[in-house]
């Protein structure tokens, strides 16, 4: 899994306006390997030609979860991916949980909360609404 320092460096170089057109460089390169084996790193996501498994990105786990939890909070996903998705179905099939949705942008997520009898559906991007909920969850 790509560490957060090496994600926020990338991010900053590109941020700047020179990252886009210019290749990565040699010390770049060198933090895009695990430190414990010497592989490539990558950051922790899901590719296209990839499925949500126990090992790699806990789907059983997820799935156990979701049916315990009484709060799914989603934040500024497409829903383009199966896990999400059937998350969000566990929850529309749950009257008494809360069901948010953190996005600027109409998606699937949006609709499953706004269907649901706890669900809010709260458009803006999550640097502006995740403080408030933060403050909410925190009283």
């Amino acid at each position: 899994m790509m560490e957060t320092a090496t994600l926020r460096s990338l991010l900053d170089r590109f941020h700047r306006g020179n990252g886009r057109n210019e290749p990565v460089t040699d010390e770049e390169k060198r933090m895009l390997v695990c430190p414990r084996c010497g592989s490539l790193a990558r950051p922790h996501v899901l590719w296209f030609d990839e499925s949500y498994n126990e090992h790699h990105f806990r789907a059983e786990s997820a799935l156990r979860w979701a049916y315990r939890a009484d709060l799914l909070i989603v934040i500024g996903t497409s829903g383009a991916t199966t896990l999400p998705m059937q998350i969000g179905e566990i929850f529309l099939e749950k009257p008494e949980a809360i069901f948010l949705d953190v996005n600027p942008h109409p998606n699937p997520f949006q609709e499953m909360a706004e269907a649901h009898p706890n669900g809010l559906a709260l458009k803006g991007t999550a640097c502006e609404i995740l403080p408030g909920i933060v403050d909410l969850l925190g009283n």
